[in-house]
């Protein structure tokens, strides 16, 4: 069952999800005690990813909402893959397919293809950092960047999410 919005995440929530082995349950309840809502998790003292991981939860978000905040937040960090290619199409149209899908726009076909030609650009990137070894510091620090962006990125794009549904 879905929560809304502003209802509490809870301790047995959150287990029955399967945490990483980082968070077990009196860690958890150390953290977030008798329940928090989203927007509280989004504050917590932890990493990025770890927020992100409990509230980008369906039991939290619509799946259909889901996929449309995994396309703002790529759209966010899209400007990083295009300042290293800027020719490099792929990647924005998988975002653009993506979000029609979400939409009932877009078939699962044309997702899964959009999916597969992003997937061979980051490949081909991969690739190329690959081939020497100031490229392939270069692309472990451009993906570290990236992370980071994206974390934050995610951060406040579901703050804003959870913000609009509180004002509905």
């Amino acid at each position: 069952e879905m929560l809304n919005h502003m209802d509490k995440i809870t301790v047995s929530q959150i287990m029955t999800w399967n945490p990483c082995p980082d968070y077990p349950e009196g860690r958890v309840r150390e953290l977030i005690g008798d329940g928090l809502t989203p927007a509280q998790i989004l504050d917590l003292p932890i990493p990025a990813e770890d927020r992100i991981w409990v509230v980008f939860h369906e039991d939290v978000i619509p799946r259909r909402d889901l996929g449309l905040l995994a396309c703002d937040v790529a759209s966010a960090v899209l400007p990083i893959w295009l300042a290293h290619y800027p020719t490099d199409a792929r990647v924005a149209a998988c975002i653009r397919v993506t979000r029609r899908y979400w939409l009932g726009e877009a078939t699962e076909q044309e997702r899964t293809a959009a999916g597969a030609a992003a997937w061979a650009a980051a490949r081909m990137a991969s690739a190329r950092a690959a081939g020497a070894a100031a490229g392939a510091a270069a692309w472990a620090a451009a993906r570290a960047a990236a992370r980071a962006a994206a974390g934050a990125a995610q951060i406040e794009i579901v703050r804003g999410y959870l913000s609009q549904k509180r004002e509905e």
